[in-house]
């Protein structure tokens, strides 16, 4: 049965690439074979056909996290 508490919502990489701050995508293939990236929570792709899509809450605490990191690093 379909519950709605799991779902998660699907972003297209080209959406990712905006909210993560313009990059390219040369940054994303880099960042899907980085494991620098995956320990700050990179979300792996979902492929549908031949696009990729990342799950909003993985994106959502990847960005947070990156952040944290980026506010630690200054001090």
């Amino acid at each position: 049965m379909f519950n709605p508490n799991t779902f998660d919502e699907l972003v297209p990489d080209r959406q990712v690439r905006r909210e993560v701050g313009g990059v390219s995508d040369m940054t994303i293939w880099r960042w899907d074979r980085d494991p620098k990236m995956a320990e700050l929570g990179w979300p792996p792709p979902v492929k549908i056909r031949k696009r990729k899509f990342r799950p909003r809450k993985q994106l959502e605490a990847f960005k947070a996290n990156l952040l944290r990191q980026a506010v630690e690093g200054r001090w």
